[in-house]
């Protein structure tokens, strides 16, 4: 974490959505990153991206940290800092280099919309549980890594962890950095804003449909023996309390440190027990990628805030962005994972049925669901009907998709057949080969000459070819080139004033 330049103030005016009111920056300060030690990045994060990555048919560990490392394979650098409640004491932050700790609280928010947590690359699906817009799911618990030291061996200090699941946008309304524009583009960077209340350095975090618990971890002799081999310590702690987060939502945690002495503005922090928290750097130096709309963003809560000193106001009441500390635009995000379970049940099921034509257009299918939770939408494709049974069908492959009340999916796909009449071109049709790789050819036998149009449709509904052609009376031959798509199952339907066939294509 480092200090926010004075050249850097400039560019980060703080704006309100919707509004033209313009607040103040943040005020600079002392603060330098504290030393590494003799901690380095390959020891540590190799480790704890295979233990936080861990999944199962419906659990994850989400850590947007290690997500954005592994996005930039490996570049991220460690920074650390202290994590002290106020001022009133000095640190060390280098060989003679004493000043005041700045950082107070630290805040993160748990978006699993972002496109970096289901990159299908980094993430594939067939591994890796996968949560969509519409998905609810529970946070069973929290991991975090810090560093402790352990000076006095006779008392116990805390970490103090808050976690909120945020269902209003009443207290995490939506902010932008309008000095940004010219390197983001008119979509500046927007982060969610995240309340704070410095009578109490506590985030302010109430209203409808909202939901706070406190969960406090003993730091003692026992946190020494189980630090890693890395030098770094791990508070992991059950979250089952926490109720369901609603679809587009967040999660929202913050960290303070708990010291259980007194301690006054001539004492040194190095000398007491002490804790300095872990983040990770997007690319040292470099320009980080900036997803509009990925609100997974660590912020802090620093002197300035924490001593509602900002005269402006501007950042009094409200956390501050670690981009703000950063030059030029750095994400820092706290080393922080949580374990997510989907409220999607194994046993969600889905079967369809369907009744053929016997004259044209008057097919039916119906969806029938096991398991789930109700209530349930349904959506059938192509033509985008609605309703667990439709009506109304032409021969050919329909899909149905059915969302449940947690956001979970499961699609089938029913071919309804033709007219029980056989016409003259049904009676002769033929499509060899089947299955085909690159060509395949149709032949039929047509009663007279009128317009008619050949198209393939994917099983999921998809149309990915459509040929009109003047048919004629007699035989008809027709070529169709399928090199260029995918492996997998197809229907091949044939319209005319008399046709309506539909065959299934089997692409090689």
């Amino acid at each position: 974490m480092k200090k926010i330049t004075t050249s850097f103030l400039g560019l980060l005016s703080l704006l309100f959505l919707n509004s033209s009111i313009e607040a103040a920056t943040p005020l600079a300060n002392s603060g330098k990153t504290v030393p590494n030690k003799t901690i380095s990045l390959p020891r540590f994060h190799k480790p704890m991206s295979q233990s936080t990555t861990s999944v199962g048919p419906t659990t994850r560990w989400y850590s947007y940290a290690e997500t954005i490392d592994e996005y930039f394979q490996g570049t991220s650098v460690l920074s650390f800092n202290y994590l002290f409640p106020d001022s009133n004491i000095l640190a060390e932050f280098g060989a003679g280099e004493y000043s005041s700790p700045f950082v107070h609280l630290l805040g993160d928010i748990l978006d699993v919309r972002s496109s970096k947590f289901n990159d299908p690359i980094t993430y594939p699906a067939s591994q890796f549980m996968q949560l969509s817009a519409t998905s609810k799911y529970k946070v069973d618990s929290l991991k975090c890594f810090f560093v402790y030291t352990r000076v006095d061996t006779s008392v116990t200090d805390s970490l103090i962890f808050e976690v909120c699941v945020n269902n209003t946008n009443t207290s995490t309304p939506e902010y932008y950095f309008t000095g940004m524009a010219a390197d983001y583009g008119v979509d500046t960077v927007r982060f969610k804003a995240m309340k704070y209340t410095y009578q109490t350095n506590r985030i302010n975090f109430t209203g409808g449909g909202t939901t706070k618990k406190r969960y406090a971890i003993a730091l003692n002799n026992q946190t020494i023996t189980d630090t890693l081999e890395n030098g770094f310590s791990v508070a992991q702690f059950s979250t089952s309390d926490l109720p369901i987060v609603n679809a587009g939502k967040f999660v929202i945690s913050t960290v303070s440190f708990k010291p259980s002495y007194s301690y006054s503005l001539v004492d040194t922090l190095n000398n007491l027990n002490h804790v300095t928290f872990v983040s990770l750097e997007e690319q040292d130096g470099g320009f980080p990628i900036y997803t509009p709309g990925d609100y997974n963003i660590s912020q802090v809560v620093t002197t300035d805030v924490r001593y509602n000193l900002d005269p402006a106001p501007g950042w009094n009441g409200l956390f501050i962005p670690s981009v703000a500390y950063t030059a030029p635009f750095g994400f820092e995000h706290h080393y922080i994972s949580y374990k997510i379970s989907s409220l999607c049940t194994a046993d969600y099921d889905l079967a369809v049925s369907g009744t053929p034509e016997v004259s044209t257009g008057n097919g039916t299918a119906t969806a029938v669901v096991t398991g789930g939770t109700a209530p349930f939408s349904y959506v059938w494709t192509p033509g985008n009907l609605t309703g667990a049974t439709v009506a109304g069908l032409t021969a050919g492959g329909y899909t149905c998709t059915v969302t449940d009340a947690n956001g979970c999916q499961v699609s089938k796909t029913i071919v309804i057949t033709g007219i029980n009449e056989r016409s003259a071109e049904e009676s002769t049709f033929n499509m060899l080969p089947n299955p085909a790789t690159n060509k395949v050819t149709i032949e039929y036998t047509a009663d007279k000459a009128v317009q008619a149009t050949v198209r393939l449709v994917s099983i999921n509904g998809q149309e990915v070819y459509t040929e009109n052609f003047a048919q004629a009376k007699g035989k008809n031959i027709q070529n169709i080139d399928i090199s260029g798509l995918a492996k997998g199952v197809y229907f091949l339907q044939l319209r005319s004033e008399n046709a309506n066939i539909s065959k299934k294509l089997i692409k090689n």
